[in-house]
């Protein structure tokens, strides 16, 4: 009986205020997400900040209030019915469309303003260009899947608290690359192709010997 009555009230509220809903849980999501991944999966001693910022930023402005309109209110326009070649369709759409073009573009430029870089949108579009195909295919086999069942079943107003909760892991493999391609670019070592996983442990390896030296 609880159980259903607090689901009924998160129902309720996501009906009501879809868009603050959408802000408040993705803003929390990103945040704690990326602080996790910090500290208990590549186990840093201090944590970045500003890397930190700019996943909470980006969750609030963007994975909040932008994707809610992009993909409870266009996506819908464009394709209303929820049959499954709909929600594959809608897939093909936000993995390989939306995603790779508008989704990371954006990430990266929020990415470049909270570290200061100039110019900014050069700074994003080198860091875009050089980690894009490596996070897409990372993230496609989850993303693919999730999203599928998104389109295909959950209701229109619970599609971003639905996708808040998919992107715990999508934020933590995106956050995970991008400590690897920042650690990867202080070490001086080149970025192996997809098919290879990222030499992270003789990064750290190499990091550490350098910091004892």
């Amino acid at each position: 009986m609880v159980f259903r009555h607090l689901a009924r009230r998160f129902d309720a509220s996501a009906a009501a205020r879809p868009v603050a809903f959408a802000c408040v849980t993705q803003t929390l999501k990103t945040t704690i997400t990326d602080v996790a991944v910090q500290l208990g999966v590549e186990r840093r001693e201090t944590l970045d900040v500003q890397r930190t910022v700019a996943f909470t930023a980006f969750g609030f402005a963007w994975m909040g209030a932008a994707q809610y309109y992009i993909y409870v209110r266009l996506f819908d326009a464009l394709l209303p019915a929820k049959t499954a070649v709909t929600a594959a369709a809608k897939v093909a759409l936000d993995q390989f469309v939306y995603v790779p073009f508008v989704f990371f573009p954006a990430f990266y430029t929020v990415d470049a303003v909270v570290r200061r870089e100039e110019p900014v949108l050069l700074a994003a579009r080198d860091r875009y260009l050089r980690e894009i195909w490596r996070t897409c295919v990372d993230t496609w086999p989850f993303s693919i899947a999730a999203q599928f069942v998104g389109f295909r079943f959950v209701p229109s107003h619970l599609l971003i608290p639905y996708v808040t909760c998919c992107s715990f892991v999508f934020t933590g493999l995106v956050s995970g690359l991008q400590g690897k391609f920042r650690l990867a670019e202080r070490q001086g070592v080149a970025l192996p192709p997809p098919e290879a996983p990222l030499p992270l442990p003789t990064i750290l390896a190499e990091e550490s010997r350098s910091s004892s030296s």
